[in-house]
């Protein structure tokens, strides 16, 4: 399985493709590690879980990046550590309109209120 410094490597890089080094650096590395983490950690548990799967689960895919979950941890990541710009941070790293982020936010909170 590749080392977690190459996961980080392979986030970063997408990630300052996407926002074309228009992005505060600080804000970027706390995401980079914080999905590195989570990513990191979710592929080498799947690895053990589905050995028929290993291959799949040894390399980063920068697919998985277009995923809820990445989205939801995102926008965790910048209402804490962004506070008032983390619409306009958001619709950067994930592409969206603000419209977009905001229904997207709420389509989580009424997922979350339905348990």
């Amino acid at each position: 399985m590749d080392s977690s410094e190459q996961f980080k490597k392979t986030i970063h890089n997408y990630y300052k493709n996407v926002v074309n080094d228009e992005f505060p650096e600080k804000i970027m590395e706390g995401i980079v590690k914080k999905l590195t983490d989570d990513y990191y950690e979710q592929y080498s548990r799947f690895k053990k879980e589905h050995p028929k799967s290993a291959k799949r689960y040894s390399t980063f895919h920068v697919k998985d990046l277009n995923h809820p979950q990445t989205f939801e941890l995102i926008i965790e990541y910048l209402k804490t550590n962004a506070k008032s710009d983390y619409k306009k941070y958001a619709c950067q790293l994930l592409n969206l309109k603000e419209s977009e982020v905001i229904k997207f936010e709420q389509s989580r909170e009424d997922f979350y209120n339905m348990f």
